[in-house]
């Protein structure tokens, strides 16, 4: 080896150092690894069904897009407005016709997905961020979706499911994604399986450019509530204001109606908890898993304020101990995680009887303020080193209280 090129393996070496320290230094600063996202819950227990009911496609937004059609790769991600109008503009057409031409679905390697990736001449991509569950003439459940096309039809949907892999079932819908890109973006993006010595999982997507997350300012809706507010918000949860019994206490109020008891904390959470006897407060239509999740986002929409979409998480049997349906919030495609919890809102049925729920206030409003965070392929070379290689990263907020909340990559637990 000449003493030239031994210089520039060096220079090369050197090089590299710079760049994963600086990962580190923009990582440290943006608070990489303080925190975890949430783990996962079960699946969103809504249908995707013949139309003649509300649809998960029609209540769930994904919070990643990407395409490849004529030739161009295009992505949307970390920018909820743009991906909800794009998915609304016709990729959610696409996605429940599939849903309903479906045929029988098999699993597959991860191989064949991304064979049907690298291979395939037009196809679309959808991020959920959590299982959601779907019916048309199969059931299943899905955090991922690839529609694949060909001569201008769709022919196979290719689904992943959090831990359980990925499968593929045939499909025969027509239509094509190269008119509905519009608001999409033509900029680098891959799946980390076509990168080289990048260790991610295999569906992530990976942009070239950082996210431009912006900073949130935090409120809590219950500070400085008079009795004014304090009886509206007792309305709105089906309490009467004149027959409840009102007691101060450390950490806020506590508010009796017969047997159901109602916690407003300092903090902003709220507390219910209902009597396991008698006419339940509230009900849900049935003990499906999607009227369950009806009811909780009826409630979740009396209460909810600010910029923070509170999306459905999961809905888990607890065996005798009845059914639990929890929600994150999501700030601009990013979830939130909030102190030590990971969801913003827990509701737990017995039957279709709602038991008790547990929801936190937030109040989020953006700010002009950007967070500063690096590419995801340098936050993966950061997270290799401190031996979380492999692992999802995902842009997560942390709100433990303070007025400012600020994006940073999380690694993303999993059951």
């Amino acid at each position: 080896m000449t003493a030239k090129r031994r210089r520039l393996d060096r220079l090369q070496n050197l090089l590299i150092l710079l760049l994963v320290c600086s990962a580190l230094v923009l990582i440290g600063r943006t608070g990489l690894f303080q925190s975890t996202l949430g783990q996962e819950r079960g699946l969103a227990g809504v249908s995707v069904s013949d139309g003649t009911e509300t649809t998960a496609l029609s209540q769930s937004t994904p919070v990643a897009l990407a395409a490849q059609a004529g030739g161009e790769r295009y992505s949307l991600q970390y920018d909820q407005e743009a991906v909800r109008a794009c998915y609304t503009g016709g990729l959610e057409d696409l996605l429940a016709q599939a849903l309903t031409t479906m045929g029988d679905a098999t699993q597959v390697s991860e191989q064949d997905w991304q064979a049907a990736v690298s291979q395939g001449e037009n196809w679309v991509f959808y991020d959920f961020l959590y299982n959601l569950s779907f019916s048309g003439k199969n059931q299943g459940q899905a955090r991922c979706f690839l529609l694949t096309f060909h001569n201008g039809h769709a022919n196979s949907l290719y689904y992943y499911v959090n831990q359980d892999g990925y499968y593929r079932a045939p499909v025969d819908s027509s239509g094509s994604p190269n008119s509905l890109l519009g608001g999409m973006q033509a900029v680098g993006s891959h799946f980390a399986f076509e990168l080289e010595e990048v260790e991610l999982p295999s569906y992530q997507l990976v942009r070239d450019r950082p996210p431009n997350c912006p900073v949130y300012v935090t409120a809590n809706p219950l500070a400085g509530l008079d009795n004014d507010g304090r009886g509206a918000l007792l309305e709105r949860l089906s309490f009467n204001p004149k027959a409840v019994s009102i007691h101060e206490t450390a950490d806020g109020t506590l508010i009796h109606e017969g047997a159901d008891s109602l916690r407003l904390q300092k903090n902003g959470k709220l507390i219910y908890h209902g009597a396991e006897n008698g006419e339940a407060r509230y009900q849900a239509l049935s003990v499906r898993d999607r009227d369950l999740q009806r009811k909780a986002e009826e409630i979740l929409s009396l209460v909810s304020v600010g910029q923070g979409q509170l999306c459905c998480q999961g809905v888990t049997s607890l065996g005798d101990q009845g059914t639990e349906v929890t929600f994150y919030y999501l700030l601009n495609g990013a979830r939130v995680n909030l102190w030590d919890k990971d969801y913003g809102a827990r509701f737990v049925f017995q039957g279709n009887n709602l038991l008790s729920y547990e929801i936190f206030l937030r109040d989020y409003s953006q700010t002009e303020q950007r967070c500063a965070i690096p590419p995801l392929r340098q936050a993966a070379a950061a997270a290799q080193t401190m031996g979380q290689g492999g692992r999802e990263l995902q842009v997560c907020y942390q709100d433990s209280g303070e007025e400012f909340i600020y994006a940073h990559w999380a690694v993303r637990e999993t059951e």
